[in-house]
């Protein structure tokens, strides 16, 4: 079925082209809505804590919807809040004028005319910068620098928060009026902790593609190293699981990984959890 077939896409999205990343319930219901979400083109905000895959989650909405052969672009809202000379305007309005150090040039709003813009972490934008972005987003329409010509907003535009978005408007770092915007087209991206069932489909993912990109044979992943990656809380979340297996294959000697190739303070962690459970530190002495 047509369903069945985009379900299919978006696996392989999300496994950057391997094995299915993900076997949770949790994260079904991800790919659930953001097949849903595809389909339109009203903003959509995906929050969920940093490295949890929420580039990932735009990335499937992309691959799933109409504009998929369109381009999808990036915009760093945190780089562009910390720097000075009103970057961030430049970047996604663009400029008609030149200056001594550039060409005029078009910004990320017209580059990705048609196709998708990421606004990453958009509460870290100062308030004048989510004025100009809920006004540009509620009139569908943009002025660059310099400029006294209207253009027409023809992109859609995805929203990343790695914090609770209702937390950040009582903080006054997010305006209501910028997530009045997305009302209703939220995706919430679950902690690796919260879903372990999917920690080994991404560790065999990734440990597939690092050892292919280093033309090393390894067969997998023994039992104790297994139970390890399992129980460890990941708070760096797949992006540290990602970062660990790197890690592992560009110092691996043999064909499987084992335990004690894991980093140090992993083990470290997932041992002390062992000891405060009942009879763990029975069961540790035994196994030593």
């Amino acid at each position: 079925s047509h369903r069945a077939e985009a379900q299919q896409q978006a696996l392989a999205v999300m496994a950057g082209g391997a094995s299915p990343v993900f076997s949770s319930p949790a994260m079904k219901e991800v790919l659930h809505e953001a097949q849903k979400l595809a389909k339109s083109d009203d903003p959509v905000l995906v929050v969920g804590e940093a490295g949890c895959g929420k580039d990932i989650v735009a990335r499937v909405i992309h691959s799933l919807s109409s504009r998929v052969g369109k381009p999808l672009l990036k915009l760093e809202c945190n780089r562009v809040a910390t720097t000075a000379g009103g970057l961030f305007e430049w970047e996604l309005f663009g400029s008609d004028r030149g200056s001594s150090a550039t060409e005029a040039r078009g910004g990320l709003l017209y580059k990705a005319r048609e196709g998708m813009v990421l606004m990453d972490e958009i509460a870290a934008l100062p308030v004048e910068s989510q004025v100009l972005v809920t006004r540009v987003m509620a009139r569908g329409r943009f002025t660059p620098l310099g400029s006294k010509t209207e253009l027409p907003l023809t992109c859609r535009v995805l929203a990343t928060s790695r914090r609770d978005p209702e937390a950040t408007v009582l903080s006054g770092e997010l305006q209501d009026s910028l997530l009045q915007l997305f009302s209703g087209r939220r995706i919430v991206v679950p902690p690796l902790r919260s879903r372990r069932e999917d920690i080994i489909p991404l560790a065999n993912a990734f440990l597939e593609r690092f050892a292919s990109q280093a033309q090393i044979a390894v067969k997998g992943f023994v039992p104790e190293a297994v139970s390890t990656l399992e129980r460890y809380a990941w708070p760096g979340n797949v992006r540290q699981l990602e970062n660990v297996i790197q890690s592992v294959v560009l110092t691996l000697s043999g064909d499987q990984v084992e335990a004690e190739h894991l980093p140090f303070n992993i083990r470290s962690e997932v041992a002390k959890q062992e000891m405060n459970r009942p009879r763990g530190l029975l069961r540790l002495l035994r196994r030593g």
